[in-house]
């Protein structure tokens, strides 16, 4: 318990000592944030984790759940998070991390504020005050090259978005551009835990925001493939629905 004690006094002042702000966190220290993280994944997978490129699209309920837990779990190299609404009172009783303080403020700069706390550098948490659409979607979800020069691709978006038509675009456009998604379903007035289902969109069933995403987003797919390519032939509608049957691609909760 004293080892523990002087290991901890001795944290706090190298966080308060490596600078001015109080959240950065020297590497040997970022290291032992994470190191129960590392027994889980061993090295290799926290390298992984910690090299990912992820995008949280809405930062309400569940996605400010979503971006804390990730920030603590240690992805760190880029997070984009992407949320128009502000904080409300209403909010409060469901999101991770605001406050009364925040009540006003945009969602993402409060949970970008909140991952900064917990050691993310400021310059790899891309905060994004603005609507997600069909049509701001492709600068939304765009990546510039890397220090190296290279193309940089996400490894994973991760839709919190509560708006079915909203959900759908956000859904098509990843399935089009093949970039992995995961997308969470509606939560409200759900209390029975066991319950909690991971699926490809095929097989989600008994949840209404489920159907009624499935449904649109089959409309959705096939515009943007007569948008592309001129009438939808029966391959090209085969190709179009196999986005429901494979969870590498799109990912139920």
């Amino acid at each position: 318990r004293r080892r523990k004690q002087q290991s901890d006094r001795r944290s706090r002042s190298l966080i308060s000592s490596s600078s001015s702000t109080p959240s950065t966190v020297p590497p040997e220290l970022r290291e032992e944030q994470l190191s129960r993280h590392t027994l889980y994944f061993d090295k290799e997978g926290m390298d992984s984790i910690r090299s990912a490129n992820i995008c949280i699209v809405g930062l309400g309920g569940v996605g400010s759940h979503c971006a804390v837990m990730l920030a603590r779990g240690g992805v760190e190299r880029y997070l984009r998070l992407i949320d128009f609404d502000q904080v409300t009172l209403s909010s409060l009783n469901r999101h991770a991390c605001a406050t009364l303080k925040d009540v006003g403020i945009p969602k993402v700069v409060c949970v970008q504020k909140f991952c900064q706390e917990l050691g993310l550098a400021a310059e790899n948490i891309d905060a994004r005050v603005e609507m997600y659409t069909e049509e701001s979607g492709p600068n939304l979800l765009s990546l510039d090259k890397g220090e190296d020069g290279k193309e940089r691709k996400w490894d994973m978006v991760i839709d919190c978005i509560d708006d079915v038509p909203t959900k759908a675009a956000l859904l098509t456009y990843c399935i089009q551009h093949k970039i992995r998604v995961l997308s969470c379903m509606g939560a409200g007035g759900k209390s029975d835990i066991t319950r909690l289902h991971i699926s490809d969109l095929r097989a989600a069933a008994r949840d209404p925001l489920a159907t009624k995403l499935r449904q649109t987003l089959k409309k959705t797919m096939k515009a943007a493939k007569d948008k592309t390519n001129g009438n939808s032939t029966q391959d090209s509608q085969n190709i179009e629905d196999s986005y429901l049957d494979d969870m590498d691609a799109l990912t139920i909760i």
